[in-house]
């Protein structure tokens, strides 16, 4: 597949395939890949993680071992790229919030916690769509 460009609505098609037909499945994480959009409100629970840019370079210096200027520009280089990704597939803007169900900024909260605070929203959501 080297060399080849992807048609994009090739590539959107497949995708809302993979993503409905795995949402159908329940009891499924799916990260990334704009399942919040191909969803929408009423099926899924849809999160957003953030945390500031100086969090994030410093999270990515431990865990790659990168130096500050190489996280730097892996968190740029990403960024962009989602940003792009969802704007060019769903017209829409990543960072508006109204296309989650929660946000939650990672800075000074755990995985723990996050999950805890996720699992009660869950909860919520599903109890309300009954």
């Amino acid at each position: 597949m080297s060399g080849q460009a992807v048609d994009l609505a090739d590539y959107a098609q497949h995708l809302y395939q993979v993503v409905l037909s795995m949402s159908q499945l329940g009891g499924v994480v799916l990260m990334g890949r704009g399942g919040s959009f191909i969803l929408g409100p009423q099926r899924g629970f849809h999160m957003r993680v953030v945390c500031p840019r100086d969090k994030r370079i410093e999270n990515l210096m431990k865990y790659k071992r990168l130096s500050a200027e190489d996280a730097a520009e892996a968190i740029e280089k990403s960024d962009v790229s989602r940003r792009k990704f969802v704007k060019e597939l769903f017209d829409c803007s990543i960072d508006d919030p109204h296309h989650y169900d929660l946000v939650i900024n990672s800075a000074l909260i755990d995985v723990e916690e996050m999950v805890e605070t996720a699992a009660t929203a869950i909860n919520a959501k599903t109890a309300k769509l009954v």
